[in-house]
C-alpha cells in the first residue's frame, strides 16, 4: 500500500483522496501521484496538538500524523462575516480564496477535491460540510455521515450519506459524531486497500 501523506490542519471534516491505479502504460505517471488524507478538525485551537507543543495534552495519533506528513502551522483566519466563522475558514481552505472572494459559500467556486477527482483520484468526505448540497456532490464521489448543518449535539448528529450519483440519503441519528467519523473514513480506506 502506498503511504498517504497526511494534512493536518488544526481548526470535522476528513476527507480522502487515493490516488487511481494506473490501467495502461500511458497511466504510469499516475502512479506516483500520493494518495492523500486531509483532516481539518472544527473549533480547535492551534495549541491544542502535543506536538505542536502542548504539555498538558495527549494527542498519540495526531501527533504521529504531524510528524509523518505536513502541519500548517502559520495558517490564520481571515475572519468572518457572522459568528459562524468554521464556514468561510473551510470555504476559504477548500476554494484556495481569501475571504472577500469566497465569503462563504462555495455553490459557484471550484473546489481542490473537486478538481482532484476531475483527476481521478476517488474522493470521499465525512464530518462537518456546512456547505451546500450541491458543493458537496460536485466536490465528493462518496461522502459517508456527513453532518451539512452548522451545530448539533455530538450525541444526535443528523448524518447523511452521498451516493456515487451525487443524491443524498435521508438524515440518520445514533451514536457519537467522532466515533461515526472516524469508522466511516477507517471503513472507506480499508475499502480502498493499496489503491
Amino acid at each position: 500500500m502506498k503511504r498517504i501523506g497526511a494534512c493536518l490542519i488544526p481548526w470535522v471534516l476528513a476527507a480522502a483522496w487515493l490516488s487511481p491505479v494506473p490501467s495502461s502504460a500511458e497511466d504510469e505517471g499516475t502512479a506516483a501521484r500520493p494518495n492523500i488524507l486531509f483532516i481539518l478538525t472544527d473549533d480547535q485551537r492551534a495549541d491544542a496538538i502535543a506536538a505542536h507543543g502542548n504539555p498538558y495534552i495527549r494527542t498519540p495519533t495526531l501527533d504521529r500524523l504531524a510528524h509523518r506528513g505536513f502541519s500548517f502551522r502559520e495558517a490564520h483566519i481571515m475572519g468572518a462575516h457572522h459568528g459562524a466563522v468554521c464556514a468561510p475558514s473551510r470555504a476559504m481552505l477548500l476554494s484556495g480564496r481569501t475571504l472577500f472572494h469566497v465569503y462563504d459559500s462555495l455553490d459557484e467556486v471550484p473546489t481542490f477535491p473537486e478538481l482532484l477527482r476531475r483527476s481521478g483520484y476517488a474522493t470521499f468526505v465525512t464530518g462537518k460540510w456546512h456547505q451546500s448540497e450541491s458543493s458537496l456532490a460536485r466536490s465528493f464521489a462518496v461522502g459517508r455521515r456527513v453532518f451539512l448543518g452548522g451545530m448539533s449535539r455530538h450525541d444526535a448528529v443528523p448524518l447523511r450519506d452521498l451516493a456515487p450519483d451525487g443524491s443524498l440519503g435521508e438524515a440518520r441519528r445514533g451514536g457519537f459524531s467522532t466515533d461515526l467519523f472516524a469508522d466511516a473514513t477507517i471503513d472507506f480506506l480499508r475499502e480502498h486497500g493499496a489503491r
